[in-house]
């Protein structure tokens, strides 16, 4: 581990810091981690008690090596500047090192901890975009647990066979907007009709409020696009109620929380990566798929994780996935969060390219 050069004061780090530094995005951190001296990752550190907060800093340049001095600063809840160090030291090509720093936490409360590279400190040019992670301190420290899986769930997706294509492309019309295919284009005889009828999802872990169902709208090379909605019993007409379909626009309108580590993953792997993607990208599971899946690929640099990792932290999920492009031959890691409280939809905290396939089938 890297030397640190530390200040313990309390400030605000001024915003003109960073304005008066040019930036030139060539190196990546991983989001800071926080463990006890022993090395135990931590859902909760104890006041008064020191812990370290750590991370990798990655060289993107794949052909020279970059100087680089990185700073790690921890703000209270108020935004201010507890405690700030940084550290020196030249990347090789393609390389990364491990940086470590103590801190003390002087109350309980929440900690932000903020990481980013400059040059150097006298003519400063920005080198990463800034790394956060949150710190939770109370009166006793609390280990993190972390959960590795070699399969992912998704949910079951039953077909309404009673639908007619009529009663189908009125569904459409009601939640996918105008990017649409004519269902009215296929012949009732056609086998690939009933792809396009409504389905009801079935999830493996995930608890929504209603019954959710999700349309065929349109249709790329790799896969049907959807969109999901829910059935309400309202009035068609002025004399007429029935049950019609409500578009979902935002999927933290189906669920109450996300409560255990299948939950977080199997929302991550449906949500956003199946439907956002369009099944351009594809989750590699476990180790030994990586193994095969990378068979003759060049991979540039080495993820935290070949499995599927799940994090349980104070207020969140980290979900670890390794991502192939199909379109492309990209092979990418991506880290994502999942609130807790209620399933506000996942977005990603890091991300970046670890490799690259020459075929893309």
């Amino acid at each position: 581990m890297l030397m640190v050069f530390t200040l313990v004061f309390s400030f605000v780090l001024p915003d003109t810091f960073y304005a008066n530094a040019t930036s030139i995005v060539v190196v990546d951190f991983s989001s800071p981690v926080v463990t006890d001296i022993e090395g135990n990752v931590l859902i909760q550190a104890a006041k008064d008690q020191q812990i370290v907060l750590s991370t990798t800093v990655f060289n993107n340049l794949l052909d020279h090596s970059q100087p680089y001095v990185a700073i790690m600063e921890v703000r209270d809840e108020t935004g201010i500047t507890e405690h700030i160090a940084w550290s020196s030291g030249i990347l090789q090509a393609n390389a990364n090192q491990t940086i470590g720093v103590s801190f003390v936490p002087p109350a309980e409360g929440r900690y932000t901890v903020r990481v980013f590279a400059i040059s150097d400190l006298e003519q400063p040019q920005i080198l990463s975009a800034v790394r956060e992670s949150e710190i939770r301190v109370g009166s006793e420290k609390l280990l993190q647990k972390a959960y590795v899986f070699d399969s992912y769930p998704l949910p079951t997706a039953k077909t309404l066979t009673d639908y007619t294509k009529t009663e189908a492309a009125k569904i459409q019309s009601k939640v996918c907007g105008e990017d649409v295919f004519d269902i009215s284009s296929l012949d009732d005889t056609d086998p690939n009709l009933v792809r396009w009828l409504p389905q009801e999802l079935t999830f493996s872990y995930l608890e929504p409020k209603d019954t959710v169902f999700r349309q065929g709208c349109s249709i790329n090379e790799y896969a049907i696009q959807y969109k999901h909605f829910i059935m309400q019993n309202q009035y068609e007409n002025s004399a007429i109620r029935k049950n019609l379909p409500v578009p979902v626009s935002d999927t933290n309108q189906l669920f109450r929380s996300i409560t255990s580590e299948q939950q977080a993953l199997e929302y991550v792997a449906y949500f956003s990566v199946s439907q956002n993607e369009k099944g351009i990208r594809f989750i590699i599971p476990s180790e030994q798929q990586f193994e095969s899946a990378t068979t003759g690929c060049q991979i540039e640099k080495n993820p935290s994780s070949r499995d599927i990792t799940v994090t349980e932290k104070a207020d969140d999920y980290v979900v670890e996935i390794n991502i192939f492009d199909r379109s492309t031959g990209g092979i990418y890691h991506q880290d994502w969060r999942v609130p807790k409280d209620q399933a506000y939809n996942a977005y990603p905290i890091s991300a970046f390219k670890i490799g690259q396939c020459s075929i893309v089938n």
